[in-house]
């Protein structure tokens, strides 16, 4: 999911606003831009990568695919982001942090 996301930022136009710097188990941390538009396009792109299962070994009835990206100013301060959420939503949860 990662490698796929990476490919797709390298040829989006957000590829100085969102930057791969960590992954840990099934985790992935970025360090983006703080605007809407910027996370709204991370949110969908690795929500959408994260949650693919269609190769026959990855593939399960019982084992769902989940995936939800959290934002904040530092690790112990998250607030998950919907998925498929609007800019509006994007923005007030900005606004809270």
């Amino acid at each position: 999911a990662l490698i796929a996301t990476n490919k797709l930022i390298e040829e989006s136009n957000m590829v100085y606003d969102i930057y791969p710097i960590n992954t840990i188990h099934d985790a992935a941390y970025f360090l983006v831009k703080e605007n809407p538009e910027t996370i709204k396009f991370l949110n969908d792109t690795l929500i959408k990568e994260m949650q693919w299962n269609a190769h026959p070994s990855i593939s399960s009835k019982d084992v769902p695919m989940e995936a939800t990206l959290e934002i904040g100013k530092s690790w112990d301060k998250q607030i998950s982001l919907p998925n498929n959420a609007n800019i509006n939503e994007i923005q007030e949860i900005i606004n809270a942090i």
